[in-house]
């Protein structure tokens, strides 16, 4: 049993990478069909649990990350019928709370890390990926408090993941396309905030892995 555990553990930062290029891809796809809501949120749901899992070798600590996970997965299963309900948007607040602390851990790791592994290298890419992801939810919960904070997005099912989603990496790619932009200054701030993120992570990731790979 002790091998299988160590061998599954050895390859968390890879099902985490797997789970989140599978939540950006499939949201766009399944979005405008009638189960595009439940794909979104199952797919969601794993990458939650995929990040727990992830992120702490403390076994208490991801009992009580995962005890919250739930609870949080509950009020959002629980109110999946409306994007904008308080509980789906409480338990949306969970998950990116959660995942805020989950990236503090992993960029812990990798720039403490002795080696570049391949656990390294996936918990490298991982971490940016899910930097996107989460600050795109935060997007979401920003526009549900203060609707029109950002012009040309929608809650409503049907269209609406994926949008947050692509302002949130065209954000922190600093690509900029312009066809989406925030409106009310918190807004702005908080995608400037996403931008800087997203330079110095870029910056500060590949001057660790190159100091680690050259000794």
């Amino acid at each position: 049993m002790g091998p299988e555990v160590a061998l599954a553990d050895r390859f968390k930062s890879g099902y985490l990478l797997a789970s989140l290029v599978l939540f950006i891809l499939m949201t766009p796809l399944f979005e405008a069909t009638r189960i595009g809501h439940i794909v979104e949120d199952g797919l969601l749901s794993l990458v939650l649990l995929a990040t727990v899992y992830a992120a702490s070798d403390n076994r208490r600590i991801r009992i009580i990350a995962l005890a919250l996970a739930i609870s949080a997965m509950f009020l959002v299963w629980a109110n999946i019928a409306d994007p904008s309900t308080p509980g789906r948007l409480a338990g949306l607040t969970v998950y990116v709370v959660l995942n805020f602390a989950a990236i503090g851990m992993l960029l812990r790791r990798i720039v403490l890390a002795p080696a570049v592994t391949g656990e390294v290298f996936c918990a490298g890419i991982s971490l940016y990926l899910l930097i996107g992801v989460n600050w795109a939810l935060t997007y979401i919960l920003i526009d549900a408090i203060d609707p029109g904070t950002f012009e040309s997005l929608s809650l409503s099912f049907g269209k609406g993941g994926s949008e947050y989603l692509y302002f949130s990496f065209a954000t922190l790619t600093t690509l900029g396309y312009g066809d989406v932009s925030p409106d009310a200054p918190f807004g702005r701030i908080w995608a400037i905030m996403e931008a800087v993120t997203g330079v110095l992570y870029i910056t500060i990731l590949v001057a660790r892995l190159v100091s680690l790979y050259r000794s």
